[in-house]
């Protein structure tokens, strides 16, 4: 063979390789990132597939979605809400921005309080005293910094009491105790202790829940006729006890804890029958009563916005937590309810002030997120048919800002839906260093082989929270659904 012939022959093959070469690049889909997210499933950072790596065939994927749809549109809260919150055996009151974030201790110094209300400027807090000392007590609140700071407690009555509310001119104190007598009876106090209680005239002994309307005539409570079975109605009459109304009568049904709407128009109370409680709104002659919740978890401790437009309250629904007590909110047409605290703690008595004039801006915060673990479905998980599961996974806040639901959401971004949402907020404020358990409802294909979808936390921006190296995280659902008639066996097998 001459040299010129084997010259050619070692050519031609490297002209064959270079024409497929150039052909395979001038279509090649655009390199991936050089940082792509961590995936969870693996727990590891994907790497880029080599630039020679075959191109295998694939299963046609479910589309993610047929028209992506746009983030849902989130509640704008606004103002701040103080609550209580057992925490280590000890009430404290809590304060926060009405949207969760921002927490703060007000009384962990001070001693055990709980069921705040705000005064009606917004610049003190009343405060139901259990130790040191029993009664009710009144602290002041102010910025220092961007954190809200409470001052030392000034008790105002020397016995226990409770259901404290604040007339609508700030100075005296609408109460219930046991003082001077053997039974509960309502008193009024001034709000700097200074005065001697006295007691409010017409209402009768046994009574609870006294609330000022917001003009300051007349004044709304519960009681009951029958001290056989104890169920309360809600009453009103005038400040001078004049002119009583009963504005509920409904047998067997439990009327308790009213609250006046801010412009006076309206009354959010409790109704308890046969063991559980809803909240109900009516007008403030007692007509047009509506159901505003319906869960059957109970629901109480309801506090209106400034603004009148949500409604705060306490409820243990959704058996998060040991079934301990949250704060949730809900609009005053029933619409739109919100988780506000997610918490290993039981959570009471919120109630909610407007904006301040000196409130600063929010702090600047990083946000970050850590996986934990798959509480539910590890990635591999085999199912031998078409059905609904649900995939839970545990992560950790290690950032500095609160998750809250108005602003953070959890977000489809590729792979298979399976049933799953395109977005979906997250369970209440979680707060730095606070692990929370996002769960999703899906449902395994009927098609067999192997299904995938992710998921990523995301903020008000719409942008990923990332993980401790500043990748965004993907939170995966990865499974296998066996063809008809296999004999595998699964492992795990759902």
């Amino acid at each position: 063979m001459t040299p010129t012939r084997k010259s050619t022959l070692i050519l031609f093959p490297l002209t064959i390789w270079l024409a497929v070469t150039l052909a395979c690049s001038a279509g090649a889909t655009p390199a991936l990132p050089t940082n792509p997210p961590i995936d969870i499933a693996t727990q590891t950072q994907a790497a880029p597939p080599p630039t020679d790596a075959p191109i295998l065939p694939t299963e046609t994927p479910i589309p993610a979605t047929s028209t992506p749809q746009p983030p849902p549109a989130l509640p704008v809260l606004t103002g701040d809400i103080a609550y209580s919150s057992q925490r280590d055996n000890v009430w404290q009151i809590i304060a926060m921005h009405a949207d969760g974030s921002n927490e703060t201790s007000l009384t962990a110094a001070y001693g055990d309080f709980a069921r705040p209300v705000w005064s009606p400027d917004g610049q003190r807090l009343a405060l139901r005293s259990e130790i040191p000392e029993s009664g009710i007590a009144v602290m002041d609140v102010h910025w220092e910094s961007d954190k809200l700071v409470g001052s030392q407690p000034q008790m105002v009555t020397a016995t226990f009491a409770d259901g404290q509310r604040w007339s609508p001119d700030g100075q005296r104190l609408l109460y219930v105790s046991a003082e001077g007598s053997g039974g509960w009876r309502a008193f009024m106090i001034d709000a700097f202790g200074t005065v001697a209680p006295s007691l409010v005239p017409g209402i009768p002994e046994g009574a609870t829940d006294p609330d000022w309307s917001p003009d300051g005539k007349r004044i709304i409570y519960a009681a009951y006729l029958s001290s056989a079975d104890q169920i309360n109605d809600l009453y009103l009459l005038s400040l001078d006890g004049s002119a009583p109304i009963q504005l509920t009568n409904t047998p067997n049904i439990n009327e308790t804890m009213p609250a006046w709407s801010p412009d006076g128009s309206q009354i959010v109370y409790r109704s308890t029958f046969d063991g559980s409680s809803d909240l109900y709104i009516m007008n403030a002659d007692g007509t047009g009563a509506r159901q505003l919740t319906t869960d059957p978890s109970d629901e109480f401790d309801a506090a209106w916005s400034p603004d009148g437009t949500k409604i705060a309250f306490t409820s243990e629904r959704h058996n998060n937590n040991d079934s301990n007590y949250e704060i949730y909110v809900i609009n005053a047409d029933g619409s739109g309810e919100l988780r506000l605290t997610n918490n290993s703690y039981t959570d009471r008595w919120p109630t909610w002030r407007a904006a301040q004039p000196d409130e600063p801006p929010a702090p600047a915060c990083l946000p970050g997120i850590e996986y934990s673990t798959d509480m539910t479905i590890p990635a591999g998980t085999r199912f031998g048919a078409p059905q609904p599961f649900g995939k839970v996974w545990r992560v950790r806040n290690i950032g500095s800002c609160a998750w809250t639901p108005t602003a953070y959401q959890l977000h489809f971004v590729e792979g298979e839906r399976m049933g799953g949402p395109e977005w979906m907020g997250v369970p209440g404020a979680i707060q730095p260093g606070a692990s929370i358990d996002l769960s999703i409802s899906l449902t395994a294909p009927s098609a067999p082989g192997q299904h995938t979808g992710k998921w990523q936390l995301v903020d008000g921006a719409g942008q990923p929270v990332p993980a401790s190296n500043g990748q965004p995280m993907m939170l995966t659902a990865s499974i296998e659904v066996l063809a008809e008639g296999s004999a595998a066996l699964p492992s795990p097998l759902y």
